[in-house]
């Protein structure tokens, strides 16, 4: 009876296994492409934050969902850990993670993220480290290839087998596992040990194979929780500890896929979970019943490689397998229960994954409408499928392949509606027979049937995208029911459906309609994907890429929901309702359960385990046990939605790292920001520099990570939370100042974890510190304190300054005054002097008086060259000359005058020539100064001596005398402006600039003015002695503004000065053309000079007056004078702005400009030559050279006209630029004459429309062109017209008639008249000469 009863246990066991072996499991991969260091897996922990560590044979792996974190072994880092290849790591109750290599183990130090390696050394070697465990009183227990190991408070306790049989059964420790009962349990490779502590001493109990272990050789050791213990084996499978009976005995089923045994856990279900070296196996041991699980090349979702070397349950329940050759498998604890159904041949399985189509029969079965693969038929009780396919040539076959939807009516009949194929019926013997098809028309080709409905009146509405068809169906023929009531209805109908009130909603590409009582009104617009009811009675409505709209039970529309709202996709293909009253909804990315009541969205895709994440239109079925079917682009998705549970774990959110410009940011780096890893790590201070950076985030989430997302918030940057997927962020560019910056996470299913947080500082630049601010603000105090002394001393000094400029201004007034007063003195005295017979009497005294005028002229030409000096104006006109015979000019000037006073002047020199750069008329005045003040200061009797000597690279000019001296304090004062020594009782005069402007002179010369002096005293005469140094060469006049190699450029002419600079014309007057007197025009706003002026030329010319530039310039646009005199200095306008006007307008341009000025400086000069001045003259100026100056500016213009005018008496064309040099005036005259070419022909053009034309009065024309030309402006027009004529003539094209008439003349008598008067030949004549 025995054996019959133990077959039937093991046939029971046998069926079991085979059952749970067709359950599926979804396998999710991680290997070396997804960042994994290696894919040989030894050994999976968790540690205490919830990181996910691998050891492999090459490296040790952190894992947070989404990054690697790898550590190797460093030769020269006792911090890395101590060999490549882990076997083992263990995570203990105190938060420490333990490292097993094989070459020792380490501890993993989080803070450092560093490794602290544990010294085991036996025999000199570190021992590999095989398995550590952790026994409930906390102590460790290290399994090596040299025995085991107990870590105590002072260090480790050894154990390693002796000849004694109550030790360790062997030196290579494979596992250690305490019991319930508090026992130890040690697996070796030559059996099995159980420690039992007393007193703190262990008793070993050893058992080898012969004591009932099916072998020796223990690799894992589990407990279930029946207390039985799990031993696995290398060879033999496993064997069971029955603690009670304490008896061993072989598994007896189900079996362990192989019999090599790597690695047991009991899960948190109570499952036991063996790997193998050829698969996994999960055993329940309370029923024996178990599947086992081997890679499938043909399922992508199926163990990835068979030989397991680590078993892992982690926190939240999911299971890592570690593979050798595979990498890390994982199994989520929150399974999705969805199944696919797809083509993948060889095996059974759908014809074409597009699926258009579903419907489950009387049978339980399921008909699939594909595209392009025809008609499926599933049977699921047999798993195998059947295919109806369109067969050209065979009548009955379905009609076309592409199969848009499939219907079952009342009677159990099978519709399939197609594409070009019509309506086709499934009859007995599986044929087809074919509606809404004729071979013979077009329109059926593309007829698409879309939907069906067989309503509650027995009518049979087929929807196509033509249009909506109405028949009843009478067995297996249709008969078409006329109804206009329905032919409002958009062509393209997509979808029936009839509610509970018996109306038909149908769903179009323009709309939602429904008939109801024979009437047919539209709900909404839109294009219509699909209508479903709910339990409660409402409507959804799926809209293309319009989202899901919500209808009540009277047909209003109450919601509509998009992807704000939480939808993946907007196009809503098919909606269906479980049990739980959620809506289940098929879109373009991804399948979305959607609970009403809550309003919340939750996604699932092909990472969750559905076919794919687009699915088609029609293809959505509930069959009769509740499960939902899908299907897509990519098969067919399956589930049971109260299967599909949901992950409400609450995982960690951490912070994994920190880079800086997109570089990873050490511990204790040169960045200075990371003391310890950044998971401990609370605030980050930044320095300015360090404006980019980018904090790394993780939720420690493993089931379906890729969907886990995030949001941040960066506090007093971001307003709101800002979701992300991406598990980092980067901010750029922050301000200073302190910021708190929030992260949390959520699940694959939106679970969200608590937020954490960083504080993080920006420091700011260093001129942004408190103290730069200390430092700026005792900078801005001395700015203050210096500003404000500055403004005081520039104050003090610009008043000084604008004294100094009142002195300066003073003079320069009065020099130009006395200028004017010395030009009203100047001209009588020399007009006098010319009428006076030569030995008159009054020669003498006239003399003396011109004499003096001429000696004041010279004190104000020395006042304005002190103030060109001051103001740094004064430019010298350098050229080389000796400096002997010039110095020696200068003391003769001084021989009468110191005869008078019996004062012996001497000049003396070392050398017959002394060759020098210098500015004549400028030293004239250094030396004239000099020897002046020498005389003047020396009494009756005495000496004034003057010597050139020749120095270094220098002439040396000293003019001594032997008068009163200058007292020691003055000295330092003498050259300053203004000073002058303060002699009581003695007679000084003068304005103390005289020694001011010589040192200037000199110094501009680059040379040096000095003075010694020595007072006289009692037996001793006194000595004065200035010095002169001047520089040979022109080399330090280099990058000046001074003029070298050039005499200098000359002053107008001056009353006292016998060189004119004008040429000697004729006494007689220059007459205007026809005997007239020309007309001057003097503008001046000194009556007297005014009155000077027009004295001198009323006589020889008609005088107009002005007395300033404005009066003026209106009277010469007026008048339009042949010359013009005028002042520079006056109110309203001044003589250099009314020459400018005069110059640049055409009626005035050619009258010549004379400016008179007080004004003697070279730039006044050029000045007023650039504003078109024909001469500049200062006053105080000569009548006489003023006289001849007018007559040859006149006479100039005369001849000018002349010139012009014989031009335009030829044949030749004038040349304008050659005969009129004024470019305005000569702009002026092309303009004419092209206004008279233009109007040529033209004989009533004449000085009207000429004046009009060129925007002048008749009587200012007539005077420019008189003035210009010398001809009236009908002269000016008839002499164009006859050279013209003379040009026609000499081409001999035309005849006299026709050249008089082309030239604006209609009388040919005449224009024979006038040509002769002009040309001194008729018409006929010139056009006869050669």
């Amino acid at each position: 009876m025995f054996f019959p009863r133990r077959v039937f246990i093991w046939i029971c066991m046998l069926l079991a296994f085979q059952r749970a072996g067709g359950q599926s499991i979804a396998f999710n991969h991680l290997t070396i492409e997804n960042g994994l260091s290696h894919n040989s897996v030894l050994s999976i922990a968790q540690d205490k934050r919830g990181f996910m560590w691998f050891g492999t044979r090459y490296g040790l792996n952190r894992y947070d969902g989404q990054r690697f974190r790898i550590y190797r072994n460093e030769r020269n880092d006792s911090t890395s850990i101590p060999e490549h290849q882990v076997l083992y790591i263990l995570p203990d109750s105190k938060g420490n993670l333990w490292i097993g290599s094989t070459r020792g183990l380490a501890r993993y130090l989080p803070e450092k993220d560093a490794f602290e390696r544990i010294s085991l050394r036996q025999a000199n070697v570190q021992p590999g480290v095989t398995f550590i465990y952790e026994d409930r009183k906390g102590r460790l227990w290290i399994g090596t290839y040299y025995g085991l190991f107990l870590k105590t408070g002072s260090g480790f306790r050894h154990f390693m087998r002796e000849a004694d049989s109550s030790t360790l059964a062997g030196n290579s420790i494979r596992c250690v596992f305490e019991d319930s009962r508090g026992a130890i349990w040690v697996g070796t490779t030559t059996g099995l040990n159980r420690l039992t502590e007393q007193n703190g001493q262990f008793s070993f109990e050893s058992f080898r194979q012969g004591d009932g272990l099916t072998s020796g050789y223990i690799t894992a050791i589990a407990e279930d929780r029946q207390g039985r213990l799990w031993l696995g084996t290398q060879t033999n499978g496993i064997s069971l500890y029955d603690p009670i009976r304490q008896t061993f005995s072989a598994l007896a089923g189900p079996k362990p896929v192989n019999p090599n045994v790597r690695r047991i856990i009991t899960d948190k279900a109570g499952k036991m979970w063996i790997g193998t070296q050829e698969g996994l196996s999960v055993i329940d041991p309370a029923s024996f019943s178990g599947a086992n699980y081997q890679h499938n090349p043909g399922n992508k979702k199926s163990l990835s490689q068979n030989s397991i070397h680590a078993l892992f349950q982690d926190n939240n329940g999911s299971v890592w397998i570690g593979t050798y050759f595979g990498g890390v498998n994982m199994i989520h604890s929150s399974g999705t229960a969805f199944s696919t159904i797809q083509s993948h041949p060889p095996q059974p399985g759908l014809s074409n994954n597009v699926v258009s189509g579903m419907l489950e029969d009387e049978h339980h079965n399921l008909w699939i409408g594909t595209e392009g693969g025809g008609l499926n038929y599933y049977n699921r009780s047999t798993n195998t499928f059947r295919v109806y396919r369109h067969e050209a040539g065979r009548p009955g076959s379905i009609g076309s392949n592409l199969v848009k939807m499939v219907y079952e009516d009342k009677d159990r009949n099978i519709w399939a509606g197609t594409h070009g194929g019509g309506l086709n019926l499934l009859q007995p013997g599986g044929t087809f027979k074919q509606f809404f098809f004729n071979q013979n028309d077009p329109g059926t080709l593309t007829l698409e049937v879309t939907s069906l409905l067989e309503d509650s009146g027995n009518r049979f509405w087929v929807g196509c995208n033509s249009g909506l068809f109405v028949t009843r169906r009478q067995g297996n023929e249709l008969i078409p029911i006329p109804d206009t009531n329905l032919k409002a209805l958009p062509p393209y109908v997509r979808s029936l459906m009839e509610d509970s009130r018996r109306r038909i909603l149908i769903g179009t590409s323009e709309g939602l309609f429904v008939y109801e009582n024979n009437q047919l009104r539209q709900l909404r617009g839109g294009y219509i994907n699909s209508v479903t009811t709910d339990s409660r009675g409402n409507y959804w409505v799926g809209l293309y890429y319009g989202g899901m709209a919500c209808f009540d039970k009277n047909l209003q529309q109450t919601a509509l929901y998009t992807e704000k709202d939480g939808l993946p996709n907007s196009n809503v293909i098919g909606i269906l309702e479980d049990r739980q009253q959620h809506l289940w909804i098929s879109t373009d990315n991804g399948l979305v359960k959607f609970d009403p009541a809550t309003k919340k969205f939750q996604t699932y895709t092909t990472s969750d385990g559905i076919a794919g994440n687009d699915f088609n239109y029609n293809a959505l079925l509930k069959d009769s046990r509740g499960e939902f079917f899908f299907g897509g682009f990519n098969g067919i998705t399956s589930f049971f939605p109260e299967k599909i549970a949901a992950n409400t774990y609450s995982a960690p959110m951490v912070f994994t790292g920190l880079r800086l410009f997109n570089k990873p940011v050490g511990i204790g780096g040169e960045e200075r920001l990371l003391r310890q890893d950044i998971g401990f790590t609370p605030s980050l201070r930044f320095r300015p520099n360090q404006e980019v950076f980018t904090l790394e985030f993780a939720l420690l989430n493993y089931i379906r990570s890729n969907k886990n997302r995030y949001a941040y918030q960066l506090e007093g940057v971001d307003r709101d939370w800002i979701e992300t997927t991406t598990p980092a962020v980067t901010y750029t560019n922050l301000a200073a100042g302190s910021y708190t910056f929030w992260v949390k996470g959520a699940n694959n299913d939106g679970v969200w974890s608590e937020p954490v947080r960083m504080e993080i500082t920006i420091l700011p630049p260093f001129w942004r510190t408190w103290w730069a601010y200390c430092i700026y603000a005792l900078l801005a105090a001395g700015i203050f304190f210096f500003v404000t002394r500055y403004f005081f001393l520039q104050a003090l000094l610009k008043k000084e300054e604008d004294l100094h400029q009142v002195k300066l201004n003073f003079f320069t007034n009065v020099s130009h005054e006395i200028r004017t007063h010395l030009t009203l003195l100047m001209a009588p005295v020399e007009k006098m002097i010319s009428m006076l017979p030569t030995g008159d009497q009054l020669q003498q005294p006239l003399g003396q008086v011109r004499n003096n005028a001429n000696r004041l002229l010279r004190l104000v030409s020395e006042l304005m060259d002190f103030r060109k000096a001051e103001t740094s104006h004064l430019v010298l006109h350098v050229e080389e000359q000796d400096l002997i015979p010039f110095l020696a000019g200068i003391c003769e000037n001084f021989r009468e005058l110191s005869l008078s006073r019996q004062i012996k002047i001497s000049f003396s020199h070392d050398m017959a020539q002394a060759l020098l750069y210098f500015d004549r008329e400028q030293l004239d005045k250094v030396f004239f100064n000099l020897l002046s003040n020498a005389i003047k200061f020396t009494p009756d009797g005495g000496r004034v001596s003057m010597h050139v000597a020749r120095g270094k690279g220098s002439y040396i000019v000293t003019v001594t005398d032997n008068g009163r001296g200058i007292a020691p304090e003055y000295l330092p004062k003498l050259f300053t402006n203004f000073f002058q020594v303060a002699d009581h009782g003695l007679q000084n005069t003068g304005y103390g600039i005289g020694l001011a402007l010589s040192r200037n002179i000199v110094e501009l010369h680059h040379g040096s003015l000095s003075a010694e002096s020595d007072p006289p005293e009692a037996g001793k005469e006194g000595r004065t002695c200035f010095t002169v140094t001047l520089a040979e060469g022109r080399q330090h006049f280099a990058g000046t503004p001074h003029v070298v190699g050039a005499a200098p450029v000359r002053r107008a002419a001056t009353a006292g000065e016998t060189d004119v600079m004008t040429a000697t014309v004729a006494a007689a007057p220059v007459t205007a053309p026809g005997g007239n007197r020309f007309t001057i025009h003097i503008i001046e706003d000194n009556p007297e000079l005014r009155e000077l002026v027009r004295e001198t030329f009323n006589r020889q010319y008609e005088v107009l007056e002005s007395e300033n530039g404005a009066a003026g310039l209106a009277l010469a646009a007026e008048q339009i004078p042949d010359l013009v005199i005028s002042d520079v200095m006056m109110p309203e306008m001044d003589g250099l702005q009314l020459c400018h006007a005069l110059k640049t307008d055409e009626r005035t341009s050619h009258i010549p400009v004379i400016l008179l000025t007080a004004k003697s400086s070279q730039s006044d000069q050029v000045s007023g030559l650039e504003t078109g001045a024909d001469l500049y003259l200062t006053k105080p100026f000569s009548t006489r050279v003023l006289e001849l100056n007018v007559r040859n500016l006149l006479a100039s213009r005369e001849k000018m006209r002349e010139k012009f005018s014989r031009q335009l008496q030829t044949t030749e064309p004038p040349v304008v630029a050659d005969a009129v040099p004024n470019t305005l005036d000569s702009a002026f005259l092309e303009k004419v004459m092209q206004l008279v070419d233009e109007h040529m022909d033209d004989p009533e053009f004449g000085v009207d429309m000429l004046s009009r034309k060129v925007a002048m009065s008749q009587p200012v024309l007539y005077k420019k062109l008189k003035a210009v030309t010398d001809m009236s402006v009908n002269d000016f027009v008839k002499s164009l017209r006859l050279k013209k004529a003379a040009e026609l003539i000499r081409t001999r094209r035309h005849t006299v008639y026709e050249v008089a008439y082309m030239v604006g003349y209609n009388d040919r008598k005449y224009f024979s008249r006038e040509f002769k008067k002009q040309f001194g030949k008729t018409p006929s004549e010139f056009a006869g000469e050669p």
